[in-house]
């Protein structure tokens, strides 16, 4: 019988313990040079295209909104660079704007109209002391990537996959030369048994190479997708602990999207790690493939590429289909778990105010709707495998005929190696609708994951220990406190809906030629809306759930078919719950709170416990404090275990 006794310890390298260590130090790292120039606020800098610009640092960052993918320096000018200046001629077009980007108030500016969004790259520090040194060692602020934080911390799985896949894959392109010389063996009149037992021993150490180097391939991938799964599971259990209140005051960030980001979105890490090898991989054995294939049907083997060609524009839109989709599917999938859990989390309430058939029918739809883009998904993944599946045979069809038609003769020693080749190429056709979907998915699951990754720690200083106080008090009542609270203002944050910035849509062609163009600011105009430009809506298609919580709705189109509505941006304001609080709870005795509904009694105690913020005075409190919460706990277990907690009696 197998038990836990008989199972093996994990080892240090796939330990989700360790391995998300790992990869928390190095996000932190990766974070501490996001936030480089958090502490250089205010400090002159000058742009890197203009020397005789000036301005004062007022915001890094990234907004929201507008397309920007780098991270961003507000800069307020006293002297603006000229291009900048240049630029502001076109009102419509202008880059200046009065600290609030898209409808959110990055900063107060002194002076109206003055401040332009700058890559941080393109603006340099000034300092007018000795510190130069240390400005250039800070760095420029750069957004923190999940696959090269990952990589950095674990890189033995993912860049252990290399070696075992080169040498499969010259193995497998090295057997359809092999065959070529068997064949042309077999067919001579007078062959050598020396040279015959040289071939055979050569396929059968190539195959029994190419057998091992690809086993072990597949092993060191699911190692490494497994190893990866586990540290980002570990990674975002951390965070969960450690998320401000400010952060979990987004709508966003919801239970149900922690749920499915641990359940789904480390799935899809996972499976990713397992396909990525085939990006690189895939491209060569097709060219090499084809390289060879040239030296058996000549200038024919060019119709392979032709007929591969032929489908490419068919792949591709499918794949822009397959994104939308999977970017819908997971939208859907975490309104369906949050209204789950809000049920669930409600139960009694709904019972009571029969709003059991409400829910329910709410569930059902989201469910609906994420059936619907999950078959959208497949239906697009069995499309690619059709086409990966079909291409090849045609390449081989297509290759033959034209082979034929030029009155080449079919023999033996080119039709076997042929087919084989082909059947070589045919192995990457059929890895690219896993390879791509994998990519699809790990790209959306990854930006999910970083977004909740870059939200704000709690901070514990807003509890100071008593311990100090006592010393700093010498003697008298403040000194048998367990707690004190000195003209201390609770304060809480809400969110507040932004508008949405306006889009710019460009065809193909217009994309790149944009990309062919040098011209730095004409690229800015075309990719990026103004700053101060917003977009209204119809407030009808912001929705609320049966809690209250605004959410993202879901409704039919003009055609019938469900949609997922444009994810809303929010920004955090602060209120205050309570002011002016002076409260001494003596150590040793029972103190009692009473009050009115809402009256604040909870907030008292989440501010003891620092989860709430404290905007002024100060909180002092015992390094120990039990906290029993006005919620049932029960476990996983019988009653009896329930009531005597696993005690025998």
């Amino acid at each position: 019988m197998l038990s836990q006794d008989h199972l093996p310890n994990p080892s240090s390298d796939m330990s989700a313990w360790d391995c998300g260590q790992r990869v928390s130090r190095a996000f932190q790292e990766a974070w501490r040079k996001y936030n480089a120039w958090e502490k250089l606020i205010g400090v002159e800098v000058v742009s890197r295209s203009d020397a005789n610009s000036l301005g004062v640092l007022r915001w890094v960052g990234m907004p929201q909104q507008g397309g920007y993918n780098k991270v961003m320096a507000a800069v307020e000018w006293s002297r603006a660079p000229a291009e900048r200046v240049a630029q502001s001629s076109d009102a419509e077009h202008s880059p200046f704007f009065s600290g609030v980007v898209h409808g959110e108030q990055l900063f107060a500016p002194d002076r109206e109209d003055s401040c332009t969004l700058e890559e941080a790259a393109s603006v340099r520090l000034v300092s007018h002391t000795n510190d130069t040194d240390l400005l250039e060692a800070i760095g420029t602020p750069q957004k923190p990537s999940l696959s090269k934080v990952m990589i950095n911390a674990l890189p033995a799985y993912f860049y252990g996959q290399i070696p075992f896949k080169a040498v499969g894959d010259v193995c497998t392109l090295l057997l359809p030369m092999l065959l070529s010389k068997f064949v042309k063996y077999i067919t001579k009149e007078t062959p050598t048994l020396s040279t015959g037992l040289l071939i055979v021993f050569a396929l059968f150490a190539i195959q029994a190479i190419q057998s091992c180097s690809l086993h072990r391939f597949y092993h060191v991938s699911i190692k490494g997708g497994l190893q990866y799964r586990s540290a980002i599971i570990t990674v975002l259990f951390e965070k969960c602990f450690t998320v401000s209140a400010k952060s979990l005051a987004k709508p966003d960030i919801n239970s149900g999207r922690i749920i499915n980001m641990v359940t789904t979105d480390a799935e899809r890490i996972n499976e990713f790690i397992q396909y990525c090898m085939y990006l690189w991989s895939s491209p060569i054995v097709f060219l090499v493939s084809i390289a060879l294939l040239s030296s058996f049907v000549g200038w024919c083997s060019l119709m392979a590429i032709v007929a591969m060609a032929a489908t490419l524009p068919l792949n591709t839109y499918i794949m822009k289909i397959m994104v939308k989709a999977r970017e819908q599917l997971v939208k859907a999938t975490d309104l369906r778990v949050k209204s789950t859990n809000e049920f669930l989390s409600g139960i009694r309430i709904a019972k009571f105010m029969t709003w059991e058939p409400r829910f329910i029918a709410t569930i059902e739809e989201r469910r609906g709707n994420e059936t619907y883009f999950l078959k959208k998904v497949q239906f697009c993944r069995v499309w690619m495998a059709f086409i990966s599946i079909a291409t090849p045979m045609i390449m081989i069809a297509v290759v033959f005929v034209m082979y034929n038609a030029l009155g080449n003769p079919l023999t033996a020693d080119v039709v076997f190696p042929t087919i084989s080749l082909l059947g070589v190429i045919r192995m990457p056709f059929m890895m690219l609708p896993f390879v791509f979907t994998a990519a699809v998915q790990y790209g959306v699951s990854s930006r999910r994951v970083i977004k909740f990754l870059e939200c704000e720690n709690t901070s514990a200083q807003s509890v100071e220990d008593i311990a100090d106080l006592y010393e700093s008090c010498g003697s008298g009542s403040l000194c048998e406190a367990a707690a004190y609270l000195d003209g201390v203002d609770i304060t809480a944050y809400v969110p507040a809906r932004l508008p949405f910035a306006p889009k710019i849509k460009a065809t193909f062609i217009a994309r790149l030629l944009r990309m062919m163009c040098c011209c730095g600011p004409c690229s800015e105009r075309a990719q990026r809306p103004t700053p101060s430009a917003v977009r209204f809506e119809d407030p009808a298609v912001a929705s609320t759930s049966p809690s209250g919580s605004p959410s993202t709705r879901q409704a039919p189109n003009a055609s019938g078919k469900p949609t997922v509505a444009e994810e809303p941006f929010f920004e955090v304001e602060p209120k205050v719950l309570l002011r002016n609080l002076k409260v001494q709870v003596p150590a040793g005795k029972l103190t009692v709170v009473v009050g009115a509904t809402g009256s604040g009694k909870s907030t008292l105690l989440q501010a003891l416990l620092g989860q709430l913020e404290v905007s002024r005075g100060h909180v002092w409190a015992t390094r120990s404090i039990a906290y029993v919460p006005q919620q049932s706990w029960i476990m996983n277990a019988t009653l009896r275990d329930n009531v005597l907690f696993f005690a025998d009696l």
